[in-house]
């Protein structure tokens, strides 16, 4: 997409990644389980390699997958041995405290080294009745323990929070495996996995990815038109609600016949919204927030700050160099936006630091004739490759 021309886009989004790494963790149990739908980003091809190689290595390498590492290891640890498990710098410097948390409470061993973890286990081993899953910075480790607990010798039961961050991501998965066969009874925050089960559906049809699609609908909130086909009303993703979030700043959206179509908006308003069961809408949301007029708070935020990058500086420093006024405040983000950028910019460098949702809300903001130079821009291959041939 060149500068002077506006944001066109008809088609459907690639398949979700969420989903389709929980389905590729479900194969690892059943490998007759078909997955209706792929992708080619990097953390498939992670989860992909991770799996297949599951009963072959006792060498593995997640990389910069913060999803693999968390998903994997779990899945690892129901088996007995020595494993080496290798990660990215980034990787490691991440809070991974509720990972050992879980695991040292099913028995299991997990050693940081400086290249990765020294996993040991014996299999499962629960201390105690239960096990009880802290959320304070992601709701992963819950949905690992569920996505492994396939034919076990005894019932599992496990507390995990509804106020934990990213819940609904834990909802997709307890869904997800719902669907398949698998029997889980819920009293609050308490659940009991039943022993002895087994896969009851042979095959998963994938959905598109929303966060993909919400990408391409900020483009075309600010400088098009963007219409999805095969629009589902029921998803089992929490990014679903993207168009009612657009349609609250006044974004025009119509739905006709499975077809959703978002277009250019003619004055954005601010908003006031909790994003916690939504993180990874924060960067762009970010920038339509800039573009729109008032005062918009993005609220329950303090865990966007553990992902690739911490996503509240780097959106912090983007828009403090377009002269946006921003600050953290307590656990919101308050960004004053404009409709009208009078002030010069000058033209700036900007390392989003292997961060892909930072690449996607940079450009975002080149696609308002501002000119920045993206360094890294091809980590956005970890999720949506598919991205540059769209917007270009």
């Amino acid at each position: 997409m060149s500068k002077k021309q506006s944001f066109f886009f008809i088609g459907k989004a690639p398949f979700s990644k969420s989903l389709l790494n929980r389905a590729l963790i479900v194969k690892s149990w059943f490998p007759d389980f078909k997955i209706q739908g792929s992708s080619l980003c990097e953390d498939i091809l992670t989860m992909k390699y991770l799996t297949e190689n599951l009963h072959k290595k006792k060498e593995f390498d997640c990389g910069l997958s913060g999803t693999a590492f968390r998903f994997f290891t779990t899945r690892l640890s129901r088996k007995k041995g020595i494993f080496f498990i290798k990660t990215s710098p980034l990787l490691l410097k991440r809070p991974l405290d509720e990972t050992f948390s879980l695991l040292s409470q099913l028995s299991v061993s997990l050693k940081k080294i400086k290249e990765g973890f020294i996993l040991v286990s014996k299999g499962w081993k629960i201390q105690g009745d239960g096990i009880y899953i802290p959320g304070q910075v992601t709701s992963q480790n819950a949905s690992a323990l569920l996505l492994n607990s396939w034919n076990l010798d005894k019932d599992l039961y496990f507390n995990f929070s509804s106020s934990s961050v990213s819940y609904s991501y834990f909802q997709m998965t307890l869904k997800f495996l719902q669907s398949l066969g698998l029997r889980v009874y819920q009293n609050k925050n308490d659940f009991c996995v039943i022993k002895n089960q087994s896969l009851k559906v042979k095959d998963f049809p994938l959905e598109q990815d929303k966060s993909c699609l919400f990408a391409l609908a900020c483009f075309a909130s600010l400088k098009g038109q963007a219409t999805f086909l095969d629009w589902k009303e029921e998803s089992l993703q929490a990014d679903h609600i993207f168009p009612e979030i657009l349609k609250n700043m006044q974004v025009p959206i119509s739905l006709k016949n499975n077809q959703l179509k978002i277009s250019q908006s003619s004055s954005l308003k601010s908003i006031d919204i909790s994003l916690k069961d939504n993180p990874d809408l924060f960067p762009m949301l970010a920038i339509l927030c800039a573009k729109a007029e008032g005062i918009s708070y993005l609220r329950d935020i303090s865990h966007i700050a553990f992902k690739e990058s911490n996503r509240l500086e780097k959106i912090y420093k983007l828009l403090s160099l377009c002269h946006i006024n921003c600050k953290k405040e307590g656990s919101y983000f308050v960004i004053e936006g404009k409709t009208e950028w009078n002030q010069k910019i000058s033209p700036f460098v900007f390392d989003p630091e292997e961060d892909h949702r930072i690449v996607m809300a940079t450009e975002l903001l080149k696609s308002l004739n501002i000119s920045i130079e993206l360094k890294n821009k091809d980590c956005v291959k970890k999720s949506f490759p598919e991205f540059y041939s769209y917007i270009l």
